[in-house]
């Protein structure tokens, strides 16, 4: 199995420097939209912030008219005759409310140390970190997309030494060149102060041999869980649909001898965090077919977790109804 674990994106239709424009209205919208959460950020306490962005997410809802029968036959559809708490229309509002109280958690961040966000964070699951580090081996942590940034500050407080893998681009300003090079740094400066970088280039596979020497020398890298252009996806029965999940973190654990550990970093109450740290997956073989199974195998224990916490999960667009080929995607 090669170690890229990649596939050829001949039909992929990259955004290039000469094809990304100056300015996008995307990223402008989103920068007013940082800019007008800022003094909420800095002058409303964080145990205050649940409230005031349910209340904003709920307007927003409104306005937006996210009653919307697209947006409910989405997940209405995932869920088949599966039964939750929270309606589709309510999923969606509290995911708004969730995404706002991350941006004001990135603007408390930059500030003077005494004023800055400190969550009130949960690492569970640390047992499962030091016992694969014991094997000799670096172990990776592979964290599905609930609660963002928390997971960082998580390791971080643990005393944990951690890299991840990032695109040159990574951040919540991709579209243009002035959100690329002026505000990303914002957002990953950040991340920066919790968990070292390896940028991820363009069309080469260096990031993942620098990945595999430092699993090689006991290093911790957290990689998320998700659909990667440029790597290896297969699609997976998910709940009463299908997902793509990409193979690279797992093969990654194969071609290492590491051992890798799902994380789910969700929310139990208001204002406070679990980043919840599983056992190693059971992958049987060093082939592809013990890769792919270990991946389906694992996409059951996310259904627990979405069916748990439906309105933190960032994936519901991305479950698609109809049944395709059981053969990787090429993205």
């Amino acid at each position: 199995m090669p170690l890229s674990d990649r596939v050829p994106t001949r039909d992929v239709h990259r955004q290039t420097e000469s094809t990304v424009s100056l300015v996008d209205a995307g990223d402008v919208a989103r920068a007013a939209l940082f800019a007008l959460l800022a003094p909420c950020a800095w002058l409303v306490p964080p145990r205050d912030w649940p409230l005031v962005c349910g209340v904003l997410a709920n307007g927003w809802a409104r306005m937006r008219t996210l009653e919307d029968p697209q947006w409910r036959a989405i997940v209405s559809r995932a869920l088949g005759e599966r039964e939750i708490d929270v309606s589709p229309a309510a999923i969606r509002e509290r995911a708004l409310a969730n995404n706002l109280e991350f941006m004001l958690q990135l603007l408390r961040m930059w500030g003077p140390r005494r004023g800055r966000w400190h969550p009130d964070v949960e690492l569970v699951g640390r047992e499962y970190i030091d016992a694969g580090l014991r094997q000799g081996r670096g172990v990776i942590l592979w964290v599905h997309r609930f609660r963002p940034f928390v997971h960082f500050v998580a390791f971080s407080h643990a005393g944990l030494a951690v890299c991840r893998p990032s695109g040159r681009h990574h951040g919540e300003f991709y579209r243009s060149r002035i959100g690329r090079y002026w505000l990303n740094p914002l957002q990953t400066g950040l991340e920066d102060r919790y968990c070292a970088r390896v940028v991820v280039g363009d069309r080469t596979f260096g990031h993942l041999r620098e990945l595999q020497q430092r699993l090689w020398r006991k290093a911790i890298v957290s990689m998320y869980a998700d659909h990667l252009e440029g790597s290896r996806n297969i699609d997976v029965p998910f709940l009463e649909g299908w997902l793509s999940l990409s193979t690279q973190a797992v093969s990654l654990a194969v071609q290492s001898n590491s051992q890798i550990l799902p994380v789910f970093p969700v929310s139990d109450a208001a204002g406070r965090f679990r980043v919840i740290v599983e056992p190693s997956l059971n992958i049987a073989g060093n082939d592809r077919a013990s890769v792919d199974a270990a991946v389906m195998r694992h996409a059951r224990r996310l259904e627990w977790y979405v069916l748990r916490y439906p309105d933190q999960w960032h994936g519901w667009d991305r479950v698609r109804g109809r049944q395709p080929h059981l053969v990787p995607v090429q993205s």
